[in-house]
């Protein structure tokens, strides 16, 4: 406790020189000492939107009400806003689409500074996390997502009484966390912080919640799940073997679409099953390898986390094992015929606060039986799982580490590249298959967006052949935690929150693909994808021999420029979302241009501080 008031205390020196903005892992102290600071959270790489003073649309008078204070009366019967999951029936939290309430200009311009002050005072939930998962034995314990720290703003308020017909809607500072540990040590440290009253009129909202890595975690028998005879059955890795399996579509449908297709992998070991997880097949892309045995087999896209995120964790990551050594799991695994051998992460922390901070923050909560969800699509109903063999798996690429058929797993360590997500699998059985739907008007998928052409507004899902969704894309990009890297990635507003397994699916604009949802947040309707342009990008540079593979951009002369760019400044996928936002830099989102006093202090702290810094001692 005594390094946490030291750290409270060191951070209330934090300036902000006047030469210009300074990079994400890096504060200037007031001796003017350099200091690295680990960030587990999202990075917003450009400015939210600049727009001030917009119009609430679509809402009448009694369903909405600006404040003088600058805050909005909702009806909370207007459909306009949602109930964040988990929150009391007493004090329930309501939160407005950003797109419909934008949080005001003057609470955005200060929001990267404060940001990146709040992410200095929580360093240390950060530290005491990694100590705490050190002597977890449960290597779903040991996941990095559960000490992720995700602050973000946004447009909401609390419900005053049980009957209250309206609610207050004002900017307010969320920080989701990964895990309920985790959060209750961010309280601790939030309580302590006071806001400018000019900005905000409600204190800092710590929840469960942080956006994590969408695959469904599943449990369907290996007596389903049978191999091709003849062929190696897939990657051998680790001491055991990483297996592909799609969905076969029915025969009889009328649209042959690949958009959907539920693709399972499963991560076997002396004959059991260790991890197993579901996501989609987003769609095809166009194979014109020179390869003969493989022309006219299509090469399925989905996303690579939900197997990989299990095995690569803290103290079990590729560097450790040379030539393919065997893995030392814990004794977690699903047997032969699904059976649970041992108990699984349940996060059953519980949470003995006395504020009226009560949401509880568990699974169940937020993902009740009667919410509806998007994307819904249940493992046990598939007929028939096809095998994928190692020869078809052509590469997989998880964070910073790639997999390849061409450098099997077990010969060699994994080629640590830029990071990524996402599995590429040629499959004969979706050779007469497109990127369709009933219900899309362009018919097919046909072309690629790139990042420039991917303006705010709609965006369609395709869940399934009869299955789409509406979803509107958001100003802003940012940096998503995955694993120990980060990707590229948007965030989209949905109608519902997504159904588990929903990872992989693609998002479209006429018959142009806009990216591959990667991403969501529990129980809420909002997801994050990595855009097509990206993931072009960086298929490429890890696949050079899939260069003319991806689907077209209408400017295919243009977007073959910036791939040729990028290489050639050695610069990877994430050159893509710079070059969009016109950066020279990697840096953190940039400062805000206020006259602003150096040392304006943006959190001030009351006595609670003095006394928790006299009881450690």
């Amino acid at each position: 406790m005594k390094g946490l008031s030291a750290r409270i205390e060191e951070s209330k020196t934090l300036q902000i020189t006047p030469s210009g903005p300074i990079s994400a892992s890096q504060t200037i102290l007031n001796d003017g000492h350099l200091s690295a600071i680990e960030l587990t959270g999202i990075r917003y790489d450009t400015p939210l939107t600049e727009n001030s003073s917009e119009p609430i649309q679509g809402l009448s008078k009694p369903q909405a009400t600006c404040l003088s204070d600058g805050g909005v009366s909702v009806s909370i019967k207007s459909g306009e806003i949602w109930e964040f999951p988990g929150s009391s029936p007493g004090f329930k939290i309501w939160v407005a689409p950003e797109s419909k309430f934008p949080v005001p200009r003057r609470v955005r311009l200060r929001w990267p500074e404060i940001k990146r002050r709040l992410l200095v005072d929580l360093k240390d939930v950060q530290d005491e996390m990694i100590a705490e998962q050190a002597n977890e034995k449960s290597r779903l314990k040991r996941s990095p997502h559960r000490r992720t720290i995700f602050p973000e703003l946004r447009m909401s308020g609390r419900q005053a009484t049980f009957f209250s017909e309206f609610v207050t809607i004002s900017p307010c500072i969320w920080v989701l966390c990964g895990s309920q540990s985790c959060r209750k040590k961010v309280r601790r440290i939030t309580k302590l912080l006071c806001l400018p009253t000019n900005l905000f009129m409600q204190p800092i909202e710590v929840h469960d919640g942080a956006p994590k890595p969408h695959a469904n975690r599943s449990i369907i028998p290996l007596s389903r799940l049978r191999v091709d005879g003849g062929k190696a059955s897939g990657l051998e890795y680790l001491g055991g073997t990483v297996l592909y399996h799609v969905e076969a579509a029915p025969s009889t449908l009328e649209h042959r679409s690949a958009c959907g297709l539920l693709c399972c992998t499963t991560f076997v070991k002396d004959g059991k099953i260790i991890t197993q997880h579901v996501s989609r097949i987003g769609g095809l892309l166009k194979n014109h390898s020179r390869d003969g045995s493989h022309n006219g087999c299509p090469i399925a896209l989905t996303t690579s986390h939900g197997i990989f995120e299990d095995l690569w964790i803290d103290g079990l990551e590729p560097e450790a094992f040379q030539g393919g050594g065997n893995l030392t799991l814990d004794d977690e695994c699903i047997g032969n015929e699904g059976t649970i051998d041992n108990d699984t992460d349940t996060d059953t922390d519980t949470d003995t606060d006395t504020d009226t901070d009560t949401d509880s923050g568990t699974d169940s909560d937020f993902a009740s039986a009667s919410q509806r969800v998007l994307g819904d699509k249940s493992p046990a109903g598939v007929t028939e799982w096809r095998h994928v063999p190692l020869q078809d798996v052509i590469g997989i690429k998880f964070a910073g580490q790639l997999l390849s058929e061409r450098d099997p797993a077990r010969s060699s360590r994994p080629r640590r590249c830029e990071p990524g997500d996402y599995a590429l699998l040629r499959s004969r059985i979706l050779a007469d298959f497109k990127n369709t739907s009933s219900l899309l008007p362009e018919g097919e998928v046909t072309s690629h967006l790139l990042n420039s052409e991917l303006t705010d507004g709609v965006l369609t899902a395709v869940f399934g052949v009869d299955d789409l969704s509406e979803t509107c894309l958001l100003p802003g990009s940012m940096m998503m935690p995955l694993g120990r890297e980060e990707i590229p990635v948007r965030k989209v507003e949905l109608v519902a929150p997504l159904a588990a397994g929903t990872s992989g699916t693609w998002l479209v604009r006429g018959s142009a693909l806009a990216g591959i949802i990667v991403a969501a947040y529990p129980g809420q309707p909002l997801a994050l994808f990595m855009t097509a342009q990206d993931l072009h990008l960086t298929i490429v540079n890890s696949f050079p021999e899939l260069r003319g593979n991806f689907l077209p951009n209408r400017f295919g002369m243009r977007s073959r420029m910036l791939i040729d760019h990028s290489f050639r400044r050695g610069r990877g996928e994430n050159a893509s979302v710079l070059e969009s936002l016109g950066r020279k830099d990697g840096s953190d989102e940039t400062m805000p241009t206020s006259n602003q006093s150096p040392d304006s202090a943006i959190f001030s702290r009351d006595k609670k501080i003095a006394k928790s810094r006299k009881r450690s001692e």
